[in-house]
């Protein structure tokens, strides 16, 4: 791969941009050996690189191959022009008739990693309500919205991503067993949402459904977050978890 440069260009940041936007368009996961055989960039120079943007969360290291693949900053920082994109021109109708008719605030996410990120929203009028805002990420295991896609994984994804992500507890409702999550998440994919309980935040909870294209694939998940106040059970059965069934298959008709 040869580099363009001009008179003004600041060399180091062209090569950093360019690893960045080889690793984007090839979309795969590269060895250090592999990234200097495509770049031509020196082995040391290119370690050095690769540090200081692996510091800064733009590339991140897999745990078990140890290859180079994107990080979540390069993701937050594509959020602002996602929102201009056709994704968030099918969701934002649906959210606004979510939070009109739930009161709640909606949201719609899709997960990278580790994380879900919320890439559009509509938040909630009353003056007690859940702030929700486009960029923020959240755990997978402990939300609505992370369970209701990684629940839509295949068993070998699953596995992986259980086996290479840490379980973390944070609250007294959080489940980190994983064979205890593996049943919450198989009970999720059956019966088409999910329910978060005060397993991220305490007096925090929500519904989220699987927003899934035509070849059944998890690309996100759209639902209401509320206190928990609000989610009583049969507010849930009656209302809230139609509501958000129907904004999940809405949406996925989309693609």
């Amino acid at each position: 791969m040869t580099f363009m440069y001009n008179k003004y260009s600041i060399k180091s940041l062209v090569r950093a941009i360019n690893v960045l936007e080889m690793i984007n368009e090839i979309d795969k996961e590269f060895s250090l050996s592999e990234l200097v055989k495509v770049t031509g960039i020196n082995t040391n120079y290119l370690f050095r690189l690769l540090l200081t943007l692996q510091s800064k969360q733009f590339i991140e290291v897999d745990k078990i191959s140890g290859k180079y693949r994107l990080g979540i900053k390069v993701f937050e920082l594509g959020q602002t022009a996602i929102k201009h994109q056709e994704l968030v021109n099918h969701s934002r109708p649906i959210l606004e008739y979510l939070s009109n008719q739930s009161s709640e605030t909606s949201g719609y996410s899709v997960f990278m990693h580790e994380f879900s990120y919320v890439v559009d929203c509509v938040e909630s009028d009353l003056s007690v309500r859940v702030i929700n805002t486009m960029g923020s990420c959240f755990p997978l295991h402990c939300t609505a919205i992370g369970k209701a896609q990684i629940a839509h994984l295949g068993d070998n994804e699953l596995q992986l991503w259980i086996k290479t992500n840490k379980l973390i507890k944070y609250s007294l409702n959080t489940i980190v067993e994983p064979n205890k999550l593996k049943n919450e998440l198989n009970k999720i994919y059956l019966q088409g949402y999910a329910i978060e309980a005060q397993e991220f935040e305490d007096g925090v909870g929500g519904i989220a459904a699987p927003v899934v294209n035509r070849d059944n694939k998890i690309i996100g998940s759209i639902g209401i977050s509320a206190p928990m106040y609000r989610l009583s059970p049969e507010r849930l059965e009656d209302n809230l978890i139609p509501l958000v069934k129907w904004a999940g298959k809405e949406l996925s008709s989309k693609f």
